[in-house]
């Protein structure tokens, strides 16, 4: 990132500090915002992230309302907030998992259209410390393709969020799924 003078004439890193939603949806006693009435409390809720001091968020996607997201753009206008990142998951490491990617490119690009900087993806069901070189094979392929084709299709990168099945005996899948994506 580039290196601005702030107001006081110290150098700082031009940088977002953003949070997950999940825990404010949660407090209004609604799971990951995933209804109708979660979609229509985001606004609200990212009042709270930018009261904590937030300069960016990261939201599931389901929880976006992308049919009527006027009030979510203005209210990220006048925060200001920026949409750091939609979240996503699904089953990446079992083999028909690929046939979702299209889908999965199309909410990338509505979130995009919403001002969206990146895609976080989330293997669910979680994957274990124990799976094998077949399955971590097949899930980096897919993981692969999807951040091939969300990166050129949408101009997004695609950010992989981790869970802790995956940081299980000394972060035994996430070193060998970096490991296999790292050779794609």
């Amino acid at each position: 990132m580039a290196k601005e003078n702030d107001e006081s004439g110290t150098d700082s890193m031009d940088w977002l500090l953003g949070c997950q939603v999940m825990p404010w949806f949660q407090a209004h006693g609604l799971e990951m915002g995933l209804s109708e009435e979660g979609r229509a409390c985001l606004p609200t809720i990212l009042d709270s992230v930018a009261a904590a001091g937030f300069t960016a968020f990261e939201v599931v996607a389901p929880a976006v309302p992308i049919e009527e997201p006027q009030a979510l753009l203005d209210k990220m206008s006048a925060l200001p907030l920026r949409f750091a990142g939609g979240h996503v998951w699904g089953p990446f490491w079992q083999p028909h998992a690929s046939a979702a990617i299209p889908a999965v490119i199309a909410t990338a690009s509505q979130l995009k259209s919403l001002g969206c900087e990146s895609l976080v993806v989330t293997m669910a069901p979680f994957i274990t410390a124990d799976a094998d070189a077949t399955t971590l094979a097949v899930a980096a392929e897919n993981l692969c393709e999807l951040g091939r084709a969300c990166f050129n299709e949408c101009g997004m990168p695609v950010v992989y969020h981790n869970h802790a099945t995956e940081m299980a005996n000394n972060a035994a899948v996430s070193t060998r799924l970096c490991k296999r994506v790292l050779q794609k």
